[in-house]
């Protein structure tokens, strides 16, 4: 029974230092910006763009002192070209209603610098892969996004859009002009 117990109260230790979810709710009109410091020096940020956001998860001090010229978030973020889960945006083909549409995103980042310059570099590797040996492509390819990483979950609650006035091939993809959301960041247990 001892035994039992035992066995019991580690696992319940090991449970417990789990890192619960990070849940926060915002909002945001078009071209201004969000920031949430979500812990261990993170950032969660919406940085506004002509079309809408970019989902961006970077050091409180910013990308400057990294090193890194992505953020963290879209270092791992797939396909390599065209709209990605990080494009809180019309563009690629999206309208700006079939944005705000995609929801949940779910958003996977890096931890620290040296992942980001990692991850970066091979995204570099498999985006132009002409300009590197196969062998290097490969490795790039086996390694990608293989880092530790957190995850953050954008869920749209409301929003608001409305004809942007510009067509595009004769479509008018519309404006953002307006964002509720909802955030849950889920970071990896501390080993």
């Amino acid at each position: 029974m001892l035994r039992l117990l035992t066995a019991f109260m580690i696992l319940a230790g090991a449970a417990g230092a789990q890192q619960p979810p990070l849940r926060f709710q915002g909002e945001v009109a078009r071209g201004a910006a969000f920031r949430k410091e979500i812990g261990r020096g993170l950032v969660f940020a919406l940085r506004p763009t002509d079309a809408g956001w970019s989902i961006v998860v970077e050091p409180a001090a910013g990308l400057e002192a990294t090193g890194c010229g992505d953020n963290y978030a879209s270092v791992i973020a797939v396909p390599m070209r065209g709209y990605r889960e990080v494009d809180l945006e019309a563009s690629y083909g999206n309208t700006a209603k079939e944005a705000v549409a995609l929801s949940p995103r779910d958003v996977d980042f890096v931890l620290n610098a040296e992942d980001c310059k990692r991850e970066e570099d091979r995204r570099t590797k498999l985006t132009w892969p002409s300009q590197y040996t196969q062998k290097l492509v490969e490795e790039a390819q086996a390694k990608f996004a293989t880092s530790p990483s957190g995850q953050a979950v954008l869920k749209v609650l409301d929003s608001k859009v409305s004809p942007s006035g510009v067509l595009v091939e004769g479509k008018d993809y519309g404006k953002i002009d307006w964002l509720k959301f909802e955030v849950v960041i889920t970071f990896p247990t501390k080993p």
